[in-house]
């Protein structure tokens, strides 16, 4: 399974790839000029299989036949075949063997491909999907959990097999036998703005939001108890703290010696979705009472709080002993100078002697290291991370502890060792929370996934859209239905959620079956879901519209439509309205109709640019699909004109490592060979490898750890 992180790396290594495969002589202009594929190695034939699933097959078109010759250049026994049922066969054969498919399929056949793949469970025998066509905007929507992309160029898609084999073959590692043997990361760069990055800080912030409830209380005691299975004190803890706890008692139990401090930071620095979920009642409960007694020392004469705001004391130092692996020191030092934010609720000590004793003993690893925190303040800053003295409410009452809020933000002014020591001293300086600028990004995704619905469901798209795990949102959704009562507010928008993911993965007898359950129930409570009705025949025109039945997509799109005039006037304009507008145009052009497509999308356009910030991610998609079309149309120089506008537009809005920048390279690479013009293609890929080489490497080098 190709894991966020792959794909990530992947994006370098196909960025890399093409560069050097294609443009790797500045001179070297004309595609014969380039380095062959046929000289370029073959993949791992004893780890994978691949497969190419097209009716092309069948023909004796040279262009076809040129491909399969490509396709044997890099696979020698590569499979072609045109018959799905066959290539299922095919696929299933090595159910018990170590090998995965890599499956290359036409856009035609590619929904039906992961309806079989899900139906008859063999999702974990194929390693990567690559969707192979000659509209890639008719497939775009399509998503399934091993889909690397859509692709129209074979030198390209060969290129993109031959670099993501390479990273998989080097990054095989078998999977860690429970959640809390995950990799743990101690910080982030607080600027560091990939996509898992803005995803996880999404997560976070819904996680505080969801009820807290038993059902919580549940799940926190049910992992527990799963991590200290053999352990009788801690077990005897844990049911304690099943009898005893309450949310007023949050800091008592963070800092008593048990379970408890070790597992909730264990999950927030593992940045693992199913662990945050199981924590999020006690995470939620410690992160409000430290901002409570926050808010309540600064108005007590003396707390540390007062001090800083009132600048009485410039002289305040806060310590914390941590055991850092020897890749997290090297990584403090690359960021000296630079904010960072911590993996965790971070525990310190006004006494110096307190943090030194968390530090003694024996490390338990070779490349652990020995490390004291120093935390300075700066009394001219207002608006502080958040933290609060809690000695008075801690079961060590004379430690004299001071807590940190989880992803509390840090300047890193020096990393020193200390011989006479013998530990790390890493000096940093307590930061403004409104230091690091948020990516305009995470309020797309804001708006896109989780306004408009309630937290609870909010966290079910967060967990699919996400981090992948489509499957077990449909599982949680499902979950939801069953515990809740027929009349709860809730129950149409997951059931119209899950049928976007059942959508998604091809099944789309399902998808219709929820869709119209969840409009049934809107109809029946009309004046408070207009909304939801228009946005329910929305969805069900994408549906139509991906089984080519466009006159029933058409249908759906004008009742949305009227619905929204309905709601927000037939003349005034509304973003709503022209999402619908531009929906009616790309079923035009899916149908044919290119010349009424545009009449849509340039009114789409019109609007978007009123109503919309510049450079919002409405108005990239649309520039694409302009494109697409203007290309579609052989109108090359104005094509390459809007997907050059798409690209530059996308790095003031996008995160560097989002997978849609693939999508606009490719619509480049694309445009200019057909062109012949592949000179000014060497400046593009360049730049962007300049951008995202630093970031990400820099992400994928953090070791794991172990502190207190």
């Amino acid at each position: 399974m190709i894991k966020k992180s792959a794909q990530t790396m992947l994006f370098i290594n196909i960025l890399v790839t093409l560069f050097l495969t294609n443009y790797s002589s500045v001179q070297c202009t004309d595609i014969v000029q380039r380095r062959s594929t046929a000289n370029s190695p073959t993949i791992d034939s004893t780890q994978f299989d691949f497969i190419w699933i097209d009716d092309c097959i069948l023909e004796l078109f040279d262009n076809c036949r040129h491909t399969q010759s490509l396709f044997r250049q890099l696979v020698p026994g590569a499979k072609f075949e045109s018959d799905i049922d066959n290539a299922i066969y095919s696929v299933s054969r090595t159910k018990y063997t170590e090998k995965r498919f890599l499956v290359v399929v036409s856009g035609k056949k590619a929904a039906l491909l992961f309806s079989y793949l899900n139906e008859y469970d063999l999702n974990d025998h194929i390693e990567a999907i690559f969707i192979f066509c000659n509209k890639p905007e008719d497939y775009q929507h399509l998503q399934h959990e091993k889909l690397f992309g859509v692709f129209t160029d074979a030198k390209l898609l060969i290129d993109t097999i031959r670099a993501s084999t390479l990273l998989l073959s080097n990054k095989k590692v078998e999977m860690p036998p429970n959640l809390f043997d995950k990799e743990q990361t101690w910080f982030r760069p607080a600027s560091m703005t990939t996509l898992p990055r803005i995803w996880h800080k999404l997560l976070l912030e819904n996680l505080v939001s969801l009820p807290r409830d038993e059902q919580s209380k549940q799940d926190m005691i049910t992992k527990s108890k799963e991590y200290f299975a053999k352990e009788t004190k801690e077990l005897k803890r844990i049911e304690e703290f099943s009898n005893d706890y309450s949310s007023a008692l949050a800091i008592q139990w963070y800092t008593a010696d048990s379970f408890v401090h070790k597992l909730v930071n264990h999950a927030l620095r593992s940045e693992n979705v199913d662990l945050l979920y199981a924590y999020r009642l006690f995470i939620s409960d410690l992160s409000t009472e430290i901002k409570r007694l926050q808010t309540k020392q600064q108005t007590v004469s003396g707390s540390l709080i007062s001090k800083i705001k009132s600048g009485l004391d410039s002289r305040i130092k806060l310590f914390s002993g941590q055991r850092l692996r020897k890749g997290e020191i090297e990584k403090l030092k690359q960021s000296i100078g630079t904010i960072i934010s911590i993996n965790g609720f971070l525990s310190t000590s006004m006494d110096l002697s307190e943090a030194k004793d968390f530090t003694k003993g024996t490390v338990k690893f070779p490349d652990m290291q020995k490390a004291i925190i120093e935390i300075s303040f700066n009394t001219s800053i207002q608006d502080t991370n958040v933290f609060a003295e809690i000695a008075h409410q801690s079961i060590f009452n004379d430690e004299k502890e001071v807590v940190f809020d989880y992803n509390s933000l840090f300047n890193v002014t020096s990393v020193e060792y200390d011989w006479y020591d013998i530990a790390w001293i890493v000096k940093m300086t307590c930061v403004s929370n409104k230091t690091n600028k948020e990516h305009p990004y995470v309020n797309t995704l804001r708006e896109m996934f989780v306004q408009n619905h309630s937290p609870s469901v909010g966290f079910g798209i967060i967990m699919a859209h996400g981090f992948d795990k489509r499957q077990q949102a449909i599982r949680y959704f499902d979950q939801m239905l069953l515990n809740l009562p027929h009349h709860h507010v809730d129950v149409p928008d997951i059931s119209q959620q899950r049928a976007i993911l059942y959508q998604e993965k091809g099944e789309h007898a399902l998808a219709l079956q929820d869709y119209e359950r969840a409009l049934e129930i809107r109809r029946q409570r009309i004046q408070e879901n207009l909304v939801g009705i228009s946005s329910l025949n929305d969805n069900i025109g994408r549906l139509h519209s991906a089984k080519s039945d466009f006159q029933a997509s058409l249908n759906n799109y004008q009742v949305s439509m009227s619905t929204y005039e309905e709601l927000y006037g037939r003349e005034k304009d509304h973003i709503t309205k022209a999402k619908v507008n531009e929906s009616i145009g790309l079923t035009y052009y899916r149908s044919g109709n290119t010349s009424k497509a545009l009449e849509y999308l340039a009114h789409t356009q019109l609007v978007y640019k009123q109503l919309l910030p510049e450079k919002h991610l409405l108005q990239i998609e649309l520039l694409g699909h302009m494109g697409a079309i203007h290309e579609a149309m052989g109108k090359l120089t104005l094509a390459e004109k809007f997907f050059r506008r798409q690209l530059n537009w996308s790095a003031t809005v996008l995160p560097v490592d989002h997978p849609l920048i693939i999508t606009f390279l490719d619509s480049i690479y694309r445009i200019h060979l057909r062109m012949s013009q592949t000179s000014n293609v060497i400046k593009i890929f360049t730049g962007h490898l300049e951008i995202i080489v630093p970031i990400l490497c820099f992400s994928f080098s953090i070791s794991p750890f172990r502190s207190r």
